[in-house]
């Protein structure tokens, strides 16, 4: 079974991909910049077998000119090719000093001697220059195959970065819209719920409407979601004035006298909304639209959460009979 991964777990695995990624590229580009470092020497070390391999060649085929050449103006001609080719090396610029000077008056012998004592030393070089031109071509064509090979790397790399970039980008536009389904789902839900609840509340006051007590409920805050007909016609007013009433302070009953204000202790709505439950306890009412007002018998109960804290009041009250409970 695949383990469910938090999103900062999930942040962090792509966060150790994509560094190991970028190590990679990094690694890679480095042995690539290495290589084309040691094959520009190469190339250079090449190029230079090369020359030599070259001037080793005309060298010789002077040398062979000066022999093969009648002594006089042929001969210096080839001399002169020489001093122009051996420039700037001492051994051979003596040895060809000693061939100009038999080239011009000496015995053909010596002469011979010399330009072989010369065509030897070319030879030699032209050997060393072959050698260090294969060894410098071997070198190239390594190098070119291992940089073919860390190209196919880069490209690889960059290939497996582009997908798992493309498949995780699939997957968060799927978890994405996972998540706006969820959301809408959840949406439908809670306005179900609420239309529900809606209907339910008016299911609720239809009934209570139809109740010849009066029925209040009361939160801490002094708002009232619930004021059925009776508690219009016993308390002489409308919900909302009854809230304004409340949240302005006045007092909701008088003592039974009609004149006096009930004291805290004594009414039944703020002892509710103290945690205490209220039986039958006798009230005055004057409503505005009632001169002489009503007596009123009225049961509070308090509303509790499930952790026991009091977060309203529920009032329960008719008209009192003379001589009722609380009289």
């Amino acid at each position: 079974m695949t383990p469910v991964l938090s999103p900062a777990e999930r942040t962090a695995r792509r966060a150790s991909r994509h560094r190991l990624v970028r190590a990679a590229f990094g690694a890679a580009l480095v042995i690539l910049l290495t290589a084309a470092g040691v094959s520009f020497v190469g190339v250079r070390r090449f190029v230079a077998a090369s020359r030599d391999m070259s001037r080793a060649h005309e060298v010789l085929r002077a040398l062979d000119g000066v022999t093969d050449a009648p002594r006089g103006a042929g001969a210096a001609a080839h001399v002169a090719d020489l001093r122009r080719l051996l420039a700037g090396d001492a051994a051979q610029e003596a040895r060809l000093d000693a061939v100009a000077r038999l080239a011009a008056g000496g015995d053909e012998k010596s002469l011979a001697d010399a330009v072989r004592e010369m065509r030897d030393d070319e030879r030699e070089r032209l050997e060393e220059a072959s050698a260090r031109l294969s060894v410098e071509a071997r070198r190239l064509t390594f190098a070119a195959s291992f940089a073919r090979v860390i190209g196919a790397m880069v490209v690889a790399l960059a290939f497996l970065a582009v997908r798992r970039y493309m498949g995780e980008r699939e997957r968060a536009e799927d978890a994405l819209r996972e998540a706006r389904d969820a959301a809408r789902r959840d949406a439908e839900v809670v306005r179900a719920a609420q239309e529900e609840s809606r209907r339910a509340g008016e299911r609720l006051q239809e009934v209570l409407d139809q109740v010849d007590s009066g029925v209040v409920l009361i939160a801490a805050d002094g708002s009232v979601p619930l004021f059925n007909r009776a508690a219009e016609r016993l308390l002489g007013v409308w919900r909302d004035q009854f809230e304004t009433l409340l949240r302005e302070g006045g007092p909701a009953f008088l003592s039974p006298d009609g004149r006096t204000p009930l004291p805290p202790e004594s009414d039944p709505l703020s002892r509710a909304l103290k945690g205490e439950v209220v039986r039958d306890a006798r009230v005055f009412r004057r409503a505005p639209h009632r001169t002489d007002g009503c007596a009123l018998t009225v049961s509070a109960t308090p509303q509790r959460t499930p952790e026991g804290l009091t977060t309203g009041a529920l009032l329960v009250f008719r008209e009192a009979a003379p001589g009722g409970p609380g009289a």
